[in-house]
């Protein structure tokens, strides 16, 4: 499977600034993104299991050096295989559908054979790039993900603009007061 997804004749840059395109998410574009996101939550705990089993270690307590080696090493394991089967689980297949995606002065706009939807400005909080795809967040945790690897330059960039526009990227918007 390609990350390159086709670009069809009818996507690009509007005079009007509306971006129009088709994308179609894949199973290895979904998988490397789900083991991006992953990283960054787990970056810390096989290091500390190292050092506690260092301590551990230290202070005598063998078999527990052990259990805590084994799980440093266990946990990043365990926790691709069962991103590795998602991906490919039967659940994840309406998610490589193609979509079309129109990015207007009113919001997201995006159509696919599952459905229809429209995401104004001031639903998204945030944004980011991981693995080439854009992860334009609604909540905390919720984010719409729309493969940009396979876009034209052209057509990345006005839809990287038009973010940049209209949501602050994470670590620069203003915080608001309660």
């Amino acid at each position: 499977m390609s990350l390159r997804a086709p670009l069809q004749e009818d996507t690009g840059v509007s005079s009007e600034g509306v971006v129009d395109f088709n994308v179609t998410l894949t199973e290895r574009g979904y998988r490397n993104v789900l083991l991006h996101l992953a990283a960054l939550r787990l970056r810390f705990v096989p290091p500390a299991l190292g050092m506690a089993a260092i301590f551990a270690y230290a202070s005598g307590m063998r078999t527990e050096a052990i259990v805590l080696f084994a799980g440093g090493i266990a946990i990043p394991v365990v926790v691709w295989g069962y991103l590795a089967w998602l991906s490919g689980s039967p659940s994840s297949r309406a998610l490589y559908a193609p979509v079309r995606y129109k990015l207007t002065g009113g919001g997201i706009a995006y159509s696919s054979a599952e459905g229809d939807g429209v995401l104004a400005w001031d639903g998204v909080e945030r944004w980011r790039e991981a693995a080439g795809h854009l992860l334009i967040y609604v909540s905390g945790s919720t984010y719409l993900l729309v493969p940009v690897d396979g876009l034209s330059p052209e057509v990345r960039d006005a839809v990287e603009n038009a973010l940049r526009d209209r949501v602050s990227p994470p670590g620069r918007r203003p915080r608001r007061l309660r």
